[in-house]
């Protein structure tokens, strides 16, 4: 019988003696161990399961049996541990444990361990990152990354390639009963790469000297959690920002990858009202990815303004929402 079943026959059998299933457990674990204690022996008696609880409101209440040694810590993370229950996607709201001592036997030294009655309420953590979805997105990108097949760079040559993708909007969830047409990260992406193909077979044939590849001008649609602009204005998002912002840097990575292999390439930062935020970490994400490449240059200035003098050409670069009329 379970140490459940086994209270509740003992308590139908014997009333008075107002047996619960942790009073039985403490008992049996005491009386082995002093016959243990008096043998020269290790005894065990075997925690009780976990028992849980799951409440409409997306709370859990777990009770169990557990031990630990004296002087031994009690974290958050290894109560959570100790229910069962992954201390990357709950957090604790309240414990309340119940102590006694309990005495090993020889073989374990003689050693003192603390008996605990643990009861926890824990909810799921709302908005964190998960280190296991990080861990993947690098296990899938850079530990195995394979960027797309292309042809061998032409040599150095006279002409700038400006390749300018302004306002993807990542992310941007639209329905074509509202707009007139569908949106979502999907179709963004897809429209990038065409895009981004497209412009590369255009400039197979041409004597680049480099590229310069302009995309931060709301390259991201949201900027916040809670599916904002960086001014917090509400935005219709059809997927979660971790999601969104690990997309995003993939396409950037193929991209510029991609053009890389037909001349160096520059590329820079300019802060938009989408995105202000979002696209500086990317653009810090695109220095780390391409920090031992030589060909590729990484401007994370934050500055909204850039300029970039080509032969007596000066180009300016900037987001129309940080202009004056």
């Amino acid at each position: 019988m379970s140490w459940t079943e086994t209270a509740g026959e003992i308590s139908r059998r014997y009333p008075e003696m107002d047996v619960g299933e942790m009073k039985l457990i403490r008992s049996c674990r005491a009386v082995m161990e002093k016959y243990a204690r008096h043998k020269g022996v290790s005894a065990s008696v075997e925690p009780a399961a976990v028992s849980k609880k799951y409440n409409q409101d997306g709370t859990v209440e777990s009770v169990c049996l557990i031990e630990l040694w004296d002087g031994e810590d009690l974290t958050p993370e290894k109560i959570l541990a100790f229910h069962k229950l992954d201390p990357e996607k709950w957090q604790v709201i309240s414990y309340t444990n119940n102590i006694w001592h309990a005495m090993t036997g020889k073989e374990q030294g003689n050693q003192r361990r603390q008996m605990y009655q643990s009861k926890l309420v824990a909810k799921p953590k709302a908005g964190g990152i998960s280190l296991g979805e990080i861990d993947r997105h690098f296990r899938q990108l850079d530990r195995v990354y394979r960027h797309p097949i292309v042809f061998p760079p032409y040599p150095t040559g006279s002409k700038m390639a400006e390749v300018n993708i302004a306002d993807l909007h990542l992310g941007r969830l639209s329905w074509h009963g509202d707009t007139g047409y569908n949106y979502d990260h999907k179709i963004a992406r897809d429209m990038f790469t065409g895009i981004i193909s497209e412009i590369y077979h255009a400039l197979k044939v041409m004597p680049l000297e480099y590229i310069t590849f302009v995309w931060t001008n709301d390259f991201f649609n949201s900027d916040t959690i809670a599916k904002t602009t960086t001014g917090n204005t509400p935005q219709d998002t059809d997927i979660r920002w971790q999601k969104l912002f690990n997309a995003g840097v993939e396409m950037l990575v193929d991209a510029i990858t991609m053009l890389s292999e037909l001349a160096p390439v520059k590329t820079f930062y300019t802060a938009s009202n989408h995105d202000e935020a979002t696209a500086y970490h990317a653009i810090k994400y695109l220095e780390a990815w391409f920090r031992k490449d030589s060909r590729i240059e990484v401007n994370t200035d934050a500055r909204p303004r850039k300029y970039l003098l080509y032969g007596n050409v000066l180009l300016g670069y900037t987001h129309g929402d940080k202009e004056k009329p």
